[in-house]
């Protein structure tokens, strides 16, 4: 069956990694500017979450993500989970914007995340 839709297309696309060294379960915002890039080290400064993939190295306890802000004592409800021991990687173009959301359920997990960032073209 045809919607008529599709993919959006991208641009300039680059991969960039976030470790986690909070030891806390509170919310925590985190933009292109929390990543480095792969491979050479740098800071990347500029574009939208095109995808990205959460893992927890350690996990005692689930971590959450939500696309978007948050306030540290937000609750943990109506929010994506990823289980102990698991990943997740959302597929390219589902979450379009500058800004998504993390906490985890024990204060001492570290998480890593993976993501690819660009802009629609």
């Amino acid at each position: 069956m045809k919607l008529g839709l599709s993919n959006p297309e991208f641009s300039g696309v680059v991969t960039g990694v976030y470790n986690s060294s909070n030891a806390d379960t509170d919310w925590h915002e985190i933009t292109i500017s929390d990543f480095t890039l792969l491979g050479p080290g740098s800071s990347l400064t500029s574009g939208d979450f095109i995808w990205f993939s959460i893992r927890s190295l350690n996990s005692t306890g689930a971590v959450y993500y939500k696309y978007g802000g948050s306030t540290a004592s937000d609750p943990k409800v109506n929010v994506f989970i990823v289980p102990t021991t698991e990943a997740q990687r959302s597929d390219a173009g589902t979450i379009i914007g500058d800004t998504i959301s993390y906490a985890k359920s024990t204060a001492g997990d570290d998480i890593v995340i993976q993501a690819g960032f660009g802009s629609l073209t």
